[in-house]
């Protein structure tokens, strides 16, 4: 998400942890995107 691909230019961390989140429960597992935010607060 934060990297350019050829078919998108790519997102900021801020934007892609708002996609994250958006997606939630659709296209992410809502448990996984609940750990991952954890850890990103820890600073892992």
């Amino acid at each position: 998400m934060t990297s350019d691909r050829p078919y998108r230019n790519k997102m900021t961390n801020s934007e892609a942890k708002k996609e994250i989140k958006k997606f939630s429960g659709i296209q992410f597992d809502p448990k996984v995107v609940d750990v991952f935010f954890e850890l990103l607060e820890e600073g892992k």
